[in-house]
């Protein structure tokens, strides 16, 4: 049984449409649903975030973790 209703790819179709990422982005976010509905009974570990950002947004987190400067 398909957890992805049709509530859940409006959700996501809605939010990449605010951050004016694409058709890709919506079909990626779907997938990092997936993963998280895969895993819901289960704590969240360091690898999670990482494969869920992998799957999110592939091109900007490849290599792991991103460094930021500190905000002022």
């Amino acid at each position: 049984m398909s957890n992805i209703t049709p509530n859940v790819v409006a959700y996501c179709a809605q939010e990449c449409a605010w951050q004016y990422s694409g058709e890709m982005s919506v079909a990626h976010m779907i997938e990092g649903w997936r993963y998280a509905h895969r895993y819901r009974n289960k704590p969240i570990k360091l690898r999670d975030i990482l494969a869920m950002g992998r799957i999110v947004e592939p091109e900007q987190n490849h290599r792991g973790l991103r460094r930021r400067g500190d905000r002022k």
